[in-house]
């Protein structure tokens, strides 16, 4: 078993969310969403899949004191990022 998220796993999710992102803006061009929120969506998935390659592979050997860090970060992350889609 695998100890970190494979390289060719986020290439493949990349080519699969830019050709999703593409056929159904096509498909419903005319409910189509302003350029500012493709933009963040396209920025948030390359930053997810790059750093679930990187960061996942450093995880593994973390203390539980690096644990409880992660964590915190993450919560923070997601508590920061509901506030901005509720509040924009």
């Amino acid at each position: 078993m695998l100890n970190y998220f494979p390289k060719y796993l986020t290439d493949k999710a990349f080519l699969l969310y830019f050709g999703a992102l593409g056929l159904i803006s096509l498909a419903f061009f005319s409910h189509a969403m302003p350029i500012q929120w493709y933009l963040f969506g396209i920025v948030d998935i390359l930053l997810f899949f790059h750093f679930s390659n990187t960061l996942t592979k450093q995880w593994f050997s973390l203390s539980p004191q690096g644990i409880q860090k992660l964590f915190t970060g993450a919560l923070s992350y997601r508590a920061i990022y509901g506030y901005f889609l509720c509040h924009v």
